[in-house]
């Protein structure tokens, strides 16, 4: 049933529903996975090269590691709240043109009722 909506979120045209607050932690899932990928291949493309640069790649990938996990992070982090500001103020929008219109209509009804 969830993959049904998230379909019809992904291939909604006018993009009422936002589709990355579905897939956010994929998409961090999957970022993780290439940082620690990308630390690899630099220790072992470093050690080819050089057995002492190999050894202060060791070190220095870890740390690499987890500076691009917590910028991916903050990253992740911003977008969930762009899009949850988007949201709340879309909630905000229609429960602001609910009362403009409530007002109106009272205010066209206390007319009628002055002219009757």
């Amino acid at each position: 049933m969830e993959s049904n909506n998230f379909l019809k979120s992904l291939f909604d045209l006018e993009m009422k529903e936002p589709v990355t607050l579905k897939i956010i932690k994929a998409l961090y899932t999957i970022g993780i996975a290439i940082a620690g990928i990308i630390g690899v291949a630099f220790v072992v493309t470093a050690f080819r090269q050089n057995f002492a640069m190999g050894l202060v790649y060791v070190i220095a990938a870890p740390i690499a590691f987890l500076l691009l996990v917590v910028v991916l992070r903050v990253v992740m982090e911003l977008l969930m709240t762009l899009f949850k500001i988007e949201e709340n103020t879309r909630k905000v929008d229609i429960t602001a043109e609910a009362e403009v219109t409530e007002a109106v209509e009272a205010e066209a009804s206390q007319e009628q009722a002055v002219d009757s």
